[in-house]
């Protein structure tokens, strides 16, 4: 048996595709093309009329996995938003939209334990 073989035929990124259902080909578009600019969308096959709205939909269930579908600006307000699949820690670093940073830190808080009244 070829060892490659059994390593490629498990590829880790199978379940953060597979976990976005009718989205998963967006994962993959941005997988394969880091930083991809939202009028580049198309040309892949992805057609929104709202792409913003794919990320609010994809990005919870990312965040559970440990990633996110950072969009950020590269350029001026009127320019395409740049898309990346990124860690949680890494789409912090980047300039993401304030809202999208206000989600992301509230799902954080979110997932940590709460003390109840009785533990005190």
């Amino acid at each position: 048996m070829n060892i490659n073989t059994k390593i490629c035929s498990a590829n880790p990124l199978d379940k953060l595709i597979n976990s976005c259902g009718t989205h998963k080909d967006w994962i993959k578009v941005i997988l394969a093309n880091p930083c991809i600019l939202t009028d580049e969308l198309s040309k892949h096959g992805l057609t929104s009329n709202n792409a913003h709205n794919i990320t609010q939909n994809i990005n919870p269930i990312l965040f559970k996995l440990g990633y996110w579908i950072a969009v950020h600006d590269v350029s001026s307000p009127s320019k395409s938003w740049a898309w990346k699949l990124v860690t949680i820690n890494q789409a912090l670093k980047l300039p993401i939209h304030i809202r999208t940073r206000v989600r992301l830190e509230e799902l954080i808080l979110e997932s940590y334990p709460r003390e109840s009244a009785n533990d005190e």
